[in-house]
């Protein structure tokens, strides 16, 4: 019979059959439940396998990852935004409602290690959530989100608390060296699973935009997150334990460290019978040019995390594809490698952000239109990961040095996450015609990731060029409508840029919404869809609307009594401090009214003196 080392294992199946002491160490990975996973370029949900073996079900339906980023449990708050004026799962609904299907939930290690409760003031907005801590309004949400079918990605943004990306641009801080961010992504995975929440949470993102720092002292390339330079160690393909930095968490490959975390999260996941993760990793921000080199200071750079170019290298710099592996132990060295649990994201904006050298007079969408071509830079930092992972030295890379299988050839490509990109609400920012503008940026990455995966003829203008960009997942940042980029209004209730998810909702498995589908979605309203969201309220429908008044519109409201001090009564307009009509007698509690000043004295209590004007 066939044995294939699986979809979690090494990729390749072959008809002899393993050795009785690879079968005992592998087997929980392999044999009953299979966790999210990919294959190629597509990601797939968990599945059961239905013969000994790893065979998978070849009835399997990919799954693409549409998700808007909602934050604020990485910053100074501690929890997410908007819970001051709405409750988790209101905001969950209209997450869901909008047409994505995750949520990527960005977070601090400052955050997971604090247990003290989140600020009343923080959560005023959602009053199950009082009392809490972070990590209990996170499982709320997480809770929430399973609940509607929703998944989720749990996203270390940072390690302190705070807004961006980690200042450093490294994975690790004085207060939280690389161990505790191990640490703390085995203490999420452990709790994820104890909560039964593998399902939802599609995958761990390891880290935010790793980079290089491009202000103050510590910057240069080799002063941040690097890609592939070793730490020390010269091989094209070294095992990621063995750098003598990791012991004093002083490294800056970022590549090798993606690698410790990820093995050790599978090794964690085999040993307990957990399925494994699906791992996310993220580009770097630069890269050294071809011809150069990581200290000769010629370097490429682009979006913090949007670098990709490393995992291919160029004749001057070792390719350096991420490979994970099965656990690790000191004193037996590396488990077997592992495919199918990687996912690269990149993160891309447009040049309202920054104007950087490619939004210009001449930019243009397709491959080959110029030398500013925006389909031509994503696939050479990093779409060519969907297309072709062929690591330098090509055809020669030594993929079987990670590990104890030398038959181990690697992978030649895998899915992409386009994990960040985000535009503000004017018109111009969503489409437009102008060179070098934001709305033909955004319009046009819209078009890239629909072009990926529609199946349709090729529109991009790779294809004349032997290449191709496949299968892209993607993120929108943010839903938070504190952000200029956001898609709700400030207290989250609503999608206040219907234009924006509409843009959104083209590149949505679930597709544009259509008026007279009898569901009133985000992107419609009372004025633009009267069949599903009913008629606008108007003046004369004889039903006085919250946006009404006696003074607007007497027809519906009645007509506004008339302030006549004196009469007796106590007007609406009128207080104790300017009508007498509004003042009672003085003297005894029981007796003692001041309507309109705010307090129910006893007197006032029954209604009938002040009548609802306390």
């Amino acid at each position: 019979m066939r044995w294939c080392a699986g979809l979690a294992l090494v990729g390749s199946c072959s008809t002899q059959a393993p050795a009785p002491s690879e079968v005992s160490q592998y087997t929980q990975a392999l044999t009953t439940t299979v966790g999210w996973h990919a294959h190629g370029t597509k990601i797939y949900p968990p599945t059961s396998l239905h013969a000994v073996g790893g065979v998978l079900d070849a009835g399997e339906t990919p799954f693409r990852i549409e998700a808007v980023s909602w934050y604020g449990f990485e910053t100074r708050d501690g929890v997410a935004h908007g819970l001051w004026g709405n409750d988790v799962t209101n905001i969950v609904d209209l997450i869901a409602d909008s047409g994505f299907n995750t949520i990527r939930i960005p977070f601090s290690n400052a955050m997971w290690a604090d247990s003290s409760v989140v600020r009343s003031s923080k959560l005023s907005g959602c009053p199950e959530c009082a009392g809490m801590t972070a990590r209990q309004v996170l499982g709320y949400i997480v809770a929430e989100a399973a609940a509607r079918g929703l998944k989720v990605i749990l996203d270390n943004h940072r390690s302190t608390a705070g807004n961006s990306a980690e200042a450093n641009g490294l994975w690790y801080t004085d207060g939280f060296p690389e161990s505790l961010w191990i640490q703390h992504w085995q203490q999420i995975q452990q709790w994820v699973n104890s909560s039964h929440w593998a399902d939802t949470v599609v995958a761990y993102e390891l880290r935010n935009e790793p980079h290089a720092p491009d202000k103050g002292p510590s910057a240069g390339y080799l002063n941040g997150s690097t890609w592939g330079t070793g730490d020390g160690t010269t091989s094209a393909n070294p095992n990621p334990f063995s750098p003598a930095c990791v012991a004093s968490s002083t490294c800056h490959d970022w590549r090798l460290a993606a690698e410790r975390a990820g093995t050790l999260l599978l090794g964690q996941a085999n040993v307990n019978g957990w399925p494994l993760p699906l791992l996310i990793v993220s580009g770097i921000g630069g890269y050294p040019v071809d011809g150069s080199t990581p200290t000769g200071g010629n370097i490429e750079t682009t979006w913090w995390g949007g670098m990709l170019k490393g995992v291919n290298g160029n004749s001057t710099n070792w390719g350096a594809p991420i490979v994970f592996n099965l656990g690790w132990d000191a004193s037996q060295g590396l488990g077997a490698p592992v495919n199918g649990q990687l996912v690269y994201t990149a993160h891309d904006y447009g040049p309202a952000l920054y104007v950087q050298s490619w939004f210009n007079s001449s930019t243009c969408y397709t491959a080959g239109c110029g030398g500013s071509s925006l389909v031509q830079h994503w696939y050479d930092t990093w779409g060519f990961v969907t297309d072709s992972i062929d690591p330098a030295p090509s055809g020669a890379y030594p993929w079987d040095n990670t590990g104890a299988h030398p038959d181990y050839t690697g992978y030649s490509a895998a899915p992409l996450l386009v994990g960040e990109f985000g535009t503000g609400d004017a018109a111009s920012d969503l489409t437009s015609t102008g060179s070098g503008s934001q709305g033909q940026w955004f319009s046009a990455l819209v078009e890239l990731i629909r072009d990926s995966s529609d199946g349709s003829a090729d529109a991009t203008g790779l294809e004349a060029l032997g290449a191709s960009i496949n299968d892209l997942s993607w993120g929108y940042w943010a839903l938070n409508g504190n952000d200029s980029y956001g898609l709700t209004d400030s207290g989250f209730t609503s999608v206040d840029t219907p234009a924006k998810l509409a843009a959104l909702c083209s590149i949505q498995s679930s597709g544009c919404p259509t008026c007279g589908d009898g569901t009133c979605a985000s992107t419609e309203d009372c004025a633009s869809c009267a069949a599903d969201c009913g008629a606008c309220p108007f003046c004369g429908d004889s039903s006085c609307d919250p946006n009404e008044a006696c003074g607007s519109c007497p027809a519906d409201c009645g007509t506004c009594p008339t302030n006549d001090c004196g009469n007796g009564k106590c007007d609406p307009g009128e207080t104790c401090n300017s009508c007498g009509d509004c003042a009672g007698a003085k003297g005894k509690p029981n007796v003692r009214f001041c309507c309109g000043d705010g307090v129910v004295d006893p007197a006032e209590g029954n209604g009938a003196i002040c009548q609802g004007n306390y």
